[in-house]
């Protein structure tokens, strides 16, 4: 795949000179009016483990010797069948890393059992910084971080990485744990996070997997993103398999046990993105994770901590989200055919909303808004313990002096809101009550959580946008089928053959929205919300309509995957 900002160079012309609109912009102008142009040139190492004259016995010693790769000068490494257990090396820049045989052309990263923590948390098998493309490889790590170490502390835009046909496994670092135990030593704090493949992002970079497995203890495979990118980091898996060998000793966050991978959402301030095509993932979860939130700025503080789409094709997995951002909603609580929300104006909508979002109801779905700007006042930066402007409170400050208005029509209802007093240590929830009090009988203000209630991955193949031709509403998470060409709520005495999906969104009539045809859903993401464990029947409930229940006489699944429920729609 070929990223925007950094393309392929294209084939020199018979002169072997590359013409002036062939150069990427970022190397500048030349001289129209010149008799020649840059030549791209490639340069080609071997290595193979017995080498001859010109040759390298490592991959590491031949990446050693390169230091003028560049955009005009690129190498290529070939490496012959061979077992090479250097560690703590790099890829240089535009450098293609390509062994003869997958299976014996072996990097092997390995420290003893008896490695302290610092030895282990500080080396990898190597590192990938700037744009390098490595294929054709067995990369493992055992007692120490990981395979391939992809960081640069968001100091790599707008780079590339490519790995091809490539099998990169973490063994973990049990046999650490199982050495002091043996020896009565401290238990210490062994290297946790034993990803195949965990790194961090920049902003603008492209990092592409094809065919790739990833195998680890746990989670196999991670980003990260970091703050302030101004272009998003994009993410391409295609025909990978992402394999949990066991369960991991990293901690108590059970989540992370389990899930097939974490995205980390650290407030990079764009939307990053994921794409799975036809890849193989074990039947958990994606977990949508915020931890940490970096941004310290006012900038930062938005409500939608999801930086990272998912975006997939040909890949069944389910995904959860622990994100925690909140936003300041306000819904219409009256209405049952026809309602709606509008934010007429006033000096307070910046200040607690920002670009806020209208939901439309009716059909006993309530209208509502939801701001842009984060109220959850949860502590953020590296560390997790600083303060920001991210409540209520903080963000409207003191207005004794200078009073701000909130002006909201629900329906035909128009309620003005002043902001008058010091509210800067006020609590959320004080201040929605005197929001409410004004509100009262027409309408409610609350925190929403956005990434939980807005938030769902694009499943391409397993999709569909649908339009609510009928008078009732179809809420969130109900059960569905398609009527008509459109789409309606399951009834209690509907046949399961008509059972199409579960809702992604609240659909409201005269509305389209998307419903998930087949998936893994968690009981919190099923009408009816029913805890599962592992083993339990899953039933489309026989007294509420658009619901599930655990007894029933219309079964859809069997939770089987750490509360997961793997489901069908008769019409898929």
């Amino acid at each position: 795949m070929t990223s925007p900002s950094q393309p392929r160079w294209p084939n020199p012309g018979p002169d072997g000179r590359l013409k002036e609109k062939h150069l990427p912009a970022h190397l500048g102008q030349t001289n129209l009016n010149a008799t020649y142009a840059p030549v791209m040139q490639t340069v080609r190492l071997t290595v193979r483990p017995s080498p001859g004259p010109g040759e390298f016995a490592s991959p590491k010693l031949a990446c050693d010797t390169i230091t003028d790769s560049g955009p005009l000068k690129q190498y290529i490494v070939t490496v012959f069948p061979g077992t090479y257990t250097e560690t703590e090396w790099t890829v240089p820049p535009y450098v293609t890393l390509e062994g003869t045989d997958k299976d014996r052309c072996w990097l092997k990263g390995e420290l003893p059992a008896s490695a302290t923590d610092a030895q282990m948390a500080g080396t990898s098998t190597f590192w990938v910084k700037k744009t390098a493309t490595v294929r054709n490889f067995r990369i493992t790590a055992k007692n120490m971080r990981y395979p391939i170490h992809d960081e640069q502390a968001g100091n790599n835009a707008d780079e590339r990485h490519v790995f091809e046909n490539c099998h990169i496994e973490h063994y973990g670092n049990q046999a650490v744990i199982d050495y002091r135990a043996a020896n009565s030593l401290p238990a210490g704090s062994p290297w946790a996070s034993t990803f195949a493949y965990g790194y961090g992002a920049a902003s603008g970079l492209e990092a592409v997997f094809i065919d790739c497995t990833f195998a680890a203890p746990g989670a196999a495979w991670s980003v990260h993103n970091n703050t302030a990118f101004t272009r998003p980091n994009v993410n391409r898996l295609q025909r990978c398999r992402i394999l949990n060998t066991s369960t991991p000793n990293n901690g108590s966050n059970s989540d992370y046990r389990l899930a097939a991978f974490p995205l980390v959402n650290c407030g990079s301030g764009v939307k990053d993105r994921v794409y799975l095509e036809g890849c193989e993932l074990p039947p958990t979860f994606i977990l949508d994770h915020d931890a940490p939130w970096l941004p310290t700025t006012d900038a930062g503080q938005y409500a939608n901590h999801s930086d990272y789409e998912l975006i997939a094709t040909g890949t069944m997995i389910g995904w959860k989200t622990n994100a925690r951002g909140r936003a300041l909603k306000i819904t219409t609580t009256t209405g049952y055919s026809s309602n709606s929300v509008e934010i007429v104006g006033g000096s307070a909508v910046p200040l607690i909303l920002g670009d806020y979002t209208v939901k439309p109801g009716g059909g006993g779905i309530n209208a509502y808004a939801y701001g842009s700007l984060d109220i959850s006042g949860m502590l953020v930066g590296p560390n997790g313990n600083q303060t920001v402007k991210n409540t209520l409170g903080r963000r409207l400050g003191n207005c004794t002096s200078s009073p701000k208005d909130l002006v909201v029509k629900f329906n035909t209802t128009t309620r003005t809101h002043t902001f008058d007093k010091d509210y800067t240590a006020m609590t959320n929830a004080a201040i929605l009550s005197e929001m409410n009090t004004t509100f009262a009988s027409v309408g409610n203000a609350a925190e929403w959580d956005v990434a939980q209630r807005e938030v769902y991955p694009q499943f391409l193949d397993r999709q569909r946008t649908l339009r609510n031709d009928g008078a009732a509403g179809v809420l969130r998470w109900s059960a569905v089928k398609i009527v008509a060409g459109g789409v309606a709520q399951m009834e209690t005495a509907d046949p399961l053959s008509e059972f199409a999906g579960f809702a992604l969104e609240d659909i409201a009539p005269k509305q389209s929205g998307r419903i998930l045809t087949e998936g893994l859903l968690a009981g919190t993401q099923m009408r009816g919300f029913p805890t599962l464990a592992d083993g339990t029947a899953v039933y489309l409930s026989d007294s509420s309509a658009g619901s599930v229940a655990t007894t029933g006489t219309r079964l859809i699944g069997t939770a089987n995957h750490s509360g997961f429920v793997y489901f069908r729609g008769a019409n898929r």
